[in-house]
């Protein structure tokens, strides 16, 4: 049986404001993009030699305080 859970994850609330925007930007919810992201990533780790070409044109540079991409906790 599959059972929905929520995941809480500590996001600096720049990120996820800038998220959210540009989610509801490209008319799609925010939490439809994590679990594509999310599925994405399960489907690369799945498939080592593979690649995902991933194109964004509205991207917009990390301000001060931001979380970078390659930034963990």
């Amino acid at each position: 049986m599959k059972k929905r859970v929520v995941m809480k994850v500590k996001v600096a609330d720049s990120l996820r404001h800038h998220f959210q925007a540009a989610a509801w930007r490209t008319n799609q919810t925010p939490s439809y993009l994590l679990r594509k992201m999310m599925m994405g990533y399960v489907w690369l780790a799945n498939e080592p030699k593979s690649i995902d070409l991933t194109v964004v044109s509205n991207s917009y540079k990390y301000a001060e305080g931001m979380d970078a991409p390659d930034e963990q906790p």
